[in-house]
C-alpha cells in the first residue's frame, strides 16, 4: 500500500475529512486529495504530525495493511490489560470501517465483540473503584450500592433482574436454527438451571444426549438431580459419577465446582488438583486459580499465592506468555495476597 492510499485508510477509520485533517496540518484540502491520490508526498517535516494524528509510528505509514492493523488490535487485546480510551477508540473505528464494506466481516465483528467486553470489564473495574470510595463517604445510600454490586457483577435477589428470559430465549431459538452445535446446548442448560426451570432443562439435556456423547451429559444430570434434591443429598451422586469418569478432567473439575459452591473448600481443591493433573499439554489454568481463590477463601494466603505462581508458570511454559493480559491480572492478584 502506497504512503497515500495508507494516509487515506487511517484517515476514514478516524472518520476525519480531509478538510479536517487539512486543517489539523495548516495545509490545503486539495493538497491531502493529491497526498492519497499519489499524484505528491507530504514533505518529510509532516510526518511525525501525521502519525500522532492517527496515533501509530512513523514507521506505520510505510508498512501499513489491513492485516497488520487486525494484528495490532488483536495484540493489545492479548497482551494490554489495559488500554486507554484512545486505543479503544482507535480501534472501534477501524473495525466499524471495515463492517461499513463487508457487514458479514468474521474478524471485525468477533474483534469488535472482544473489544468492547474487554473495555467493558476494564470500565466496571473503574465504576468499582470510585463508587467503593463513594460508599466509604455515604454508607447508607442505596444507588451506590447498586451501583457497586452491578459493576461487580454481584448476586441479585429481585426475580425480574436477576432471571435470563432474555439469554434463555437466544439459545432457545439458536439451538432449533443450530440443532448440531452441543456447547449451545450447555449455555441454556447453565440458564434453565440457574432459573429453576427444570423440567426444560431436562428437556432440553434429552436432545443433547441424541446429538453428543460426553461427561457432561451426566454431570447435568447430577446438576438438574441436585437443583431439585439439594447439594447434600446429591454427594452420593457426584462421588458415582466421578467412579464413572475416573480420567476425565472435565468430569473431576466440572464436581470440584459444586463442591466450592456449596462451601467445602477443602474437597474442593482436591478435586481440582486431580483435574489439573489430567489434562494434557497446554493445560488450563482454571483448575490453579480456582485453588487460589478457595485458599483465599480459607484465608491461607501463602498458599493462595503460591497457586497464582504456578498460573504463572503455566502460562510461561505451557502457553508461550511473558506478559500477557492474564499475565499482568495473575501478578496483580499475587501482590494482593503479599499484602495481606
Amino acid at each position: 500500500m502506497t504512503l497515500g492510499k495508507t494516509i487515506k485508510q487511517l484517515r476514514k477509520e478516524i472518520f476525519l475529512s480531509q478538510e479536517q485533517f487539512a486543517a489539523k496540518l495548516n495545509i490545503t484540502a486539495q493538497a491531502v486529495s493529491k497526498w492519497e491520490n499519489d499524484e505528491s508526498y507530504p514533505d518529510i517535516l509532516f510526518l511525525p504530525k501525521i502519525a500522532a494524528i492517527f496515533g501509530v509510528k512513523i514507521d506505520d505509514l510505510f508498512d501499513y495493511t489491513q492485516e497488520s492493523a487486525y494484528q495490532k488490535i488483536e495484540n493489545m487485546l492479548d497482551q494490554e490489560r489495559y488500554f486507554t480510551l484512545a486505543d479503544f477508540t482507535k480501534s472501534e473505528s477501524f473495525l466499524l470501517q471495515q463492517l461499513t464494506v463487508n457487514p458479514n466481516d468474521l474478524h471485525a465483528l468477533t474483534l469488535l465483540g472482544d473489544l468492547y467486553h474487554v473495555y467493558a470489564m476494564y470500565l466496571d473495574e473503574k465504576s468499582a473503584e470510585y463508587t467503593k470510595h463513594a460508599i466509604e463517604l455515604d454508607p447508607d445510600n442505596k444507588i451506590l450500592h447498586g451501583t457497586f454490586n452491578l459493576a461487580m457483577h454481584g448476586g441479585m435477589l429481585d426475580w425480574n433482574v436477576a432471571n435470563h428470559s432474555q439469554l434463555i430465549h437466544y439459545y432457545q431459538n439458536f439451538i432449533h436454527e443450530h440443532p448440531h452445535i452441543s456447547r449451545a446446548y450447555l449455555y441454556l442448560l447453565d440458564n434453565l438451571i440457574d432459573d429453576g426451570r427444570l423440567m426444560e432443562a431436562s428437556v432440553v439435556l434429552d436432545k443433547r444426549k441424541g446429538i453428543i456423547t460426553d461427561c457432561l451429559n451426566d454431570f447435568y444430570g447430577c446438576l438438574i438431580f441436585e437443583a431439585s434434591h439439594g447439594f447434600e443429598n446429591t454427594r452420593v451422586e457426584y462421588e458415582s459419577y466421578l467412579k464413572q469418569y475416573p480420567d476425565d478432567w472435565k468430569a473431576w473439575f466440572s464436581v470440584a465446582g459444586r463442591y466450592a459452591g456449596h462451601g467445602d473448600y477443602e474437597t474442593a481443591i482436591t478435586m481440582f488438583e486431580k483435574s489439573f493433573t489430567l489434562q494434557a499439554s497446554p493445560r488450563y489454568v482454571d483448575s490453579l486459580e480456582s485453588i487460589a481463590q478457595l485458599y483465599l477463601r480459607l484465608n491461607n494466603f501463602s498458599a493462595a499465592k503460591q497457586s497464582y505462581k504456578r498460573v504463572l508458570q503455566l502460562l510461561k511454559d505451557e502457553w508461550h506468555q511473558e506478559d500477557s493480559s492474564d499475565v499482568q491480572r495473575i501478578r496483580a492478584l499475587i501482590a494482593k495476597c503479599t499484602t495481606k
